[in-house]
């Protein structure tokens, strides 16, 4: 069915006009998440701190370390600010800040529908009070500003692929995708897959509706992550000319990484074909096929931990070398020569732990960066700067964002959940909407890659696919409303029709 004033368009598009969504753009309600969003820093301004990442970050440059397995990026840019606003509340009030911008920019997914304003104020004032992002606003690490460069992406495509959109937007937004997707990858690499896949599920979906233009445009999307890859590896040469001489990576530790998300697929004969043969007794010990060992497999010191096993075996001491790292990758490489299934068979084991509120619950403590004290050299460097002072102990303290997070964190399996059902019914109802498409794909995407980075729940991974939740559960709010509205129209017109009659 088309419009008759525009046959060009469906009606699921042309029915809702842009011009007086934009005249009521400045509608009070719209901003009910900005009186949220300040209220929160009111009340809970202490900075997070993950053991390891956070430190590394913040003390970039510093004595010429620059983290070589972390982005080195992210790791100047909060130097700077450490040194030159001497404190951590330029970080929090910077991330703050960009929370409401990204979340006002969110309503023009919002804009393909009529009537948006109250379901948008209300959806996003709850994902305010989301303690999880809340709290990454207040961490220093790189997943918070990552995730936003991803959501501008996605903007950046919805307008691409949106019929409505004028050869002049198109081109802009592409700029604008290209400059936060390869700022996304600076941050952390792994959006370059994400973005990929989320390009190639848009184009699934939109399969038989992109006229010529715009599939050119979402082929250059396409080819973004690419780009954005090289320049970091290009980057990465020069910065680690001296270190890492002769070397070209874009992760230090990827291929071991991803060796201990799949280490029970492994089995004697990858040992072999990576060139490390090893004995029944040796397999044995490393208990691979333990899927709760699997962290240690990655950080684990001892013999019988999988990436000190490689390094023994390569005899090699260095924390970081590309040899471990390739060797590591073939392995990975030899169980899906040998057997696909068994790593599809991990794969889903790992995905399903991110629908277990038993492990949301147990991953809480470490991942809101509750752990060991900070050590006693960092807290006497970060001092140096900040008028403010920490305390080695501050990884510890409970703020009230924290408490919170801890009593709701078994709900994110059914917030997940209920994104999931609202982008399926979405596809199936309302699937010519560009905002319904891009949405999906970004959480698809996201959750799809969550299990190879990570072999136990991590919370800031799929922080996108939590928010994103939010959003298609109130597009779908609003497609079931709007639906339920037109059918009642109808039917009065219908009775009016017989009672003429």
């Amino acid at each position: 069915m088309v419009d008759a004033r525009n046959p060009a368009l469906p009606v699921c598009l042309a029915e809702t006009s842009y011009a007086p969504e934009y005249s009521r753009f400045v509608d009070f309600r719209t901003y009910a998440y900005g009186l949220v969003i300040l209220a929160l820093l009111l009340a809970d301004f202490v900075p997070r701190f993950f053991q390891g990442d956070s430190v590394s970050y913040l003390m970039t440059g510093h004595n010429g370390w620059i983290p070589p397995d972390r982005s080195w990026c992210f790791g100047f840019i909060v130097n700077f600010l450490l040194r030159h606003s001497h404190g951590y509340s330029a970080l929090i009030l910077i991330q703050t800040t960009v929370l409401g911008c990204i979340i006002g920019l969110m309503r023009l997914f919002f804009l393909d529908f009529a009537s948006w304003q109250v379901t948008y104020a209300v959806i996003t004032a709850v994902a305010c009070l989301d303690p999880m992002l809340e709290i990454y606003t207040r961490f220093f690490m790189t997943d918070f500003l990552s995730f936003v460069c991803f959501m501008i992406f996605m903007l950046g495509t919805h307008t691409i692929i949106n019929p409505v959109s004028r050869r002049r937007e198109i081109g802009l937004w592409l700029f604008v995708a290209l400059f936060a997707a390869i700022s996304a990858v600076f941050l952390r690499v792994a959006y370059a897959l994400i973005m990929e896949l989320t390009v190639l599920l848009i184009g699934l979906f939109w399969l038989r509706r992109l006229s010529a233009r715009r599939w050119m445009g979402l082929a250059v999307a396409a080819g973004i992550p690419f780009l954005a890859v090289g320049l970091l590896v290009a980057a990465n040469i020069i910065v680690f000319a001296q270190r890492f001489p002769h070397e070209t990576f874009v992760l230090k530790l990827s291929g071991i990484s991803l060796a201990a998300v799949f280490a029970p697929a492994l089995q004697v004969a990858d040992f072999e074909y990576a060139g490390i043969p090893v004995t029944g007794a040796e397999f044995q010990r490393l208990d691979l096929g333990n899927y709760d060992k699997r962290p240690g497999q990655l950080w684990g010191k001892s013999a019988d931990d999988l990436q000190q096993f490689l390094r023994d075996k390569l005899n090699i001491q260095d924390d970081y070398t590309a040899a471990v790292d390739r060797t590591a990758t073939r392995l990975v490489e030899s169980a899906f020569l040998r057997d696909p299934l068994s790593l599809a068979v991990v794969y889903a084991r790992s995905a399903s732990y991110y629908f277990m509120p038993s492990e949301w619950k147990r991953a809480a403590y470490g991942e809101m960066g509750l752990s060991r004290p900070l050590p006693e050299d960092f807290v006497t460097f970060f001092n140096a700067y900040s008028v403010p002072k920490i305390v080695p102990a501050i990884t510890q303290v409970k703020s009230p964002i924290i408490r919170v997070y801890e009593i709701v964190s078994y709900l994110y399996p059914v917030q997940l959940a209920l994104g999931l059902c609202a982008a399926l019914i979405l596809l199936l109802r309302e699937r010519a909407r560009p905002c319904v498409t891009v949405l999906s794909a970004g959480l698809f995407a996201d959750l799809a890659t969550a299990p190879l980075y990570s072999n136990y729940v991590i919370p800031r991974y799929i922080l996108v696919g939590i928010f994103i939740s939010y959003l298609l559960i109130g597009l779908a709010g609003l497609s079931l409303m709007q639906r339920r509205t037109r059918k009642s129209d109808q039917h009065e017109r219908w009775l009016e029709g017989r009672i003429a009659r």
